[in-house]
């Protein structure tokens, strides 16, 4: 079966993909010649609908990257929840109900961050388009509105996850 087409558009796309395959056939299968036998690795597997097709590299055109995705979600579904967290009582040993920013507040709050970490750049006397900032966090909401905001800005980031 020939893979889907993005010309489809993201709904009908989406739909289409959640569709099991016919009866009898696995939802994933091995592309062809991936196997290394010689050195004991199995073949590659993709979605049942790709296995001699070229991978899907995205459900909408106008989403390329993740500062895409943000911007068309921001821009579509400005009031809907996008970031939330709770908080965790230590008398109680219990974690409080989710506070959620929407997507407009998140928005918000990257672009202004954005802007003042550019002036910061600025009154540095670094001038350049592009330059990297390196980021050492935790999984929290200001982090993830830390690193839209450099996006945003045309900054590169590295990254590095504490659990």
């Amino acid at each position: 079966m020939a893979a889907p087409s993005v010309s489809l558009g993201p709904e009908a796309l989406f739909s289409l993909l959640q569709k099991p395959p016919p009866p009898g056939q696995p939802y994933s299968a091995v592309i062809p010649n991936s196997e290394d036998r010689n050195h004991a690795r199995s073949g590659i597997y993709r979605h049942w609908r790709y296995t001699n097709a070229p991978l899907l590299e995205t459900l909408d055109s106008r989403v390329q990257t993740l500062h895409d995705l943000f911007e068309l979600s921001a821009k579509k579904t400005p009031n809907a929840k996008c970031l939330g967290k709770r908080k965790w009582n230590k008398i109680t040993a219990i974690w409080g109900p989710y506070q959620w920013m929407s997507y407009k507040e998140v928005d918000e709050r990257r672009k202004n961050f954005g802007a003042g970490i550019r002036a910061l750049y600025e009154q540095a006397g670094i001038s350049e388009q592009k330059f990297g900032v390196g980021l050492w966090c935790s999984n929290r909401p200001e982090w993830q509105i830390t690193g839209n905001a450099l996006m945003r800005s045309v900054m590169a980031i590295h990254t590095l996850t504490t659990l």
